[in-house]
């Protein structure tokens, strides 16, 4: 498969890219929150500072499997690129895409572009602040 579209025979414009050719190059897709949740959900505050909605947003986005797994691969390095968390794992790109999502939602992991690559990295201080909350909470 070649990394440009090829030409589409009736029109000579390029073909859409499927969602297979995004598999192969290992592109993650839009991680950005466009309704600007995440950064509301920290304004004023602390990463320690979870509010029961965070609190309640991190344990939905961890109670999956799939989602768990995902953030432990990418909690294991600084940062890891998209196409390798694609590459390791048995999940096919749009539900690796699908959970991240999430899991940027949650304020677990980050995203941010280099050039066309997704590169991804673990909120260890809101993973922290998690625990640390938890710990609290059902510690009598």
């Amino acid at each position: 498969m070649s990394e440009s579209p090829t030409p589409n025979a009736a029109s000579d414009e390029p073909s859409p890219i499927h969602e297979s050719d995004s598999v192969m190059h290992g592109d993650c897709g839009d991680l950005t929150d466009p309704t600007n949740e995440l950064a509301g959900s920290f304004a004023g505050r602390s990463p320690g500072e979870l509010d029961d909605e965070q609190m309640a947003r991190i344990a939905k986005a961890i109670a999956d499997p799939q989602r768990f797994a995902i953030l432990c691969s990418i909690s294991k390095q600084d940062e890891m690129p998209c196409k390798t968390l694609v590459s390791e794992l048995p999940i096919t790109q749009a539900t690796i895409s699908h959970h991240l999502k999430e899991l940027v939602a949650a304020g677990l992991i980050r995203s941010r572009r280099q050039g066309q690559m997704a590169i991804l990295s673990c909120r260890r201080d809101v993973c922290r602040a998690y625990v640390d909350m938890l710990t609290r909470r059902l510690t009598p």
